[in-house]
């Protein structure tokens, strides 16, 4: 006859603890740093608790120091599968922005415990840590400026809420947050109402040729006549205020060297085969080099030769050292002009300075020379074509 092995010991409602959700593979004691943890549902903050003895006696986690808190949230955000490990397993979305929830996995309700416990987490998922699979921290990847765009207006719907007065309540403190939306930098004092976009730590980005051209505002060529009021550009990137790397692919000057049959700008290549991907790889960098100046971390590459790599980093290392006039040298400045610079011009408040007509029309014809000058044909000592396709 098959025995039938006892069932588990009751335990008395008397001497029943709270609802426990971890099972510790050890006992817990304060020198314990790594530990084993099996995820079995979601709890709240005063629910999550463990049994560290026979007798159920339940530990309290409120009561344990943060920087062991830390240890016990990383040891969880380890265990995260990574995007191809879920693909293989089956894929799982959780509720809120993917760039944040996909590495928490599972743990995604670790954000909803309290604001100390979804602090830890945010700082983890944002910073990165060498235990975990997201040991980078934040990154975002994207193809072109549009999806940076809907990356960065997905994350900013998001408040971090790592503090009791996170959330605006009323009009003043709406204003306050958009405020800090636009203006982290400058109003780093309200970084209570900081969104997840403002934890993006480095951004790895690429771009036609087109778009390159839109995205630093390029001036060349009266290509200022193309912008697009409403499309994303470079100051995007002093949105971010814990940006701390810039990687940026030029666009391909071995892909397809065609304009498109509609498009907003001018025809950038010549009929082959003069197509001249050398100077649109100019116009981007010397902006590039020009207005990323202030950003320390800024790496271009994809360049047509190592010359065109080398001219860039002549212009980057002058445009820092141009842009280097520190605090203490804005006060003399102030100083010594009595509280404000004279303007060459008389400027109406919210208007900038005036334009007269004869302005005006210098500008327009400055703007009607330049008519033919897309596309620019390539005049290189060695034909583009020929450096990128040699026979």
């Amino acid at each position: 006859m098959r025995r039938v092995p006892p069932g588990p010991t009751k335990v008395s409602s008397a001497t029943k603890p709270p609802t426990t959700f971890f099972q510790l593979s050890q006992p817990l004691t304060m020198s314990t740093v790594q530990i084993s943890i099996d995820y079995q549902g979601s709890f709240l903050d005063n629910d999550w608790k463990w049994d560290v003895d026979e007798n159920c006696t339940p530990f309290n986690w409120t009561g344990l120091p943060t920087e062991l808190k830390s240890r016990v949230i990383e040891s969880c955000m380890g265990q995260s599968l990574s995007r191809g490990e879920r693909t293989a397993k089956g894929s799982k979305r959780y509720r809120g922005a993917y760039e944040v929830t996909d590495r928490l996995g599972p743990w995604s309700s670790l954000l909803r415990v309290s604001h100390q416990v979804r602090a830890i987490t945010l700082r983890l998922s944002f910073l990165g840590s060498s235990s975990m699979v997201f040991d980078k921290g934040l990154c975002i990847c994207v193809s072109n400026p549009g999806k940076l765009h809907h990356c960065v207006k997905r994350l900013g719907n998001h408040l971090q809420m790592v503090q009791s007065n996170s959330m605006p309540v009323n009009k003043e403190t709406a204003s306050l947050a958009r405020t800090y939306e636009h203006y982290p930098k400058i109003f780093p004092h309200l970084k209570q109402y900081a969104t997840f976009g403002h934890g993006i730590q480095k951004i790895h980005l690429e771009m036609s040729f087109l778009d390159a051209l839109h995205f630093f505002k390029v001036t060349v060529g009266g290509f200022k006549r193309f912008w697009r009021p409403h499309w994303l550009d470079y100051g995007v990137f002093d949105r971010l205020p814990n940006l701390n790397q810039l990687i940026i692919e030029l666009p391909d000057a071995q892909g397809r060297l065609v304009d498109e049959a509609r498009q907003y700008g001018p025809t950038l290549f010549y009929e082959h085969p003069f197509p001249c991907p050398r100077i649109l790889h100019r116009f981007v960098y010397e902006q590039a080099a020009e207005v990323l100046a202030h950003h320390k971390n800024v790496t271009l590459y994809g360049f047509i030769d190592e010359l065109e790599k080398m001219r860039y980093t002549a212009l980057r290392k002058a445009a820092v050292e141009a842009v280097k006039l520190n605090s203490k040298e804005l006060g003399e400045l102030y100083e010594e002009d009595g509280g404000g610079i004279e303007l060459e011009e008389s400027v109406v408040p919210g208007l900038g300075v005036q334009k007269t007509e004869e302005t005006k029309i210098a500008v327009q014809y400055a703007e009607g020379i330049q008519e033919h000058f897309w596309p620019p044909k390539c005049r290189c000592e060695v034909l583009c074509k020929t450096v990128l396709s040699p026979v």
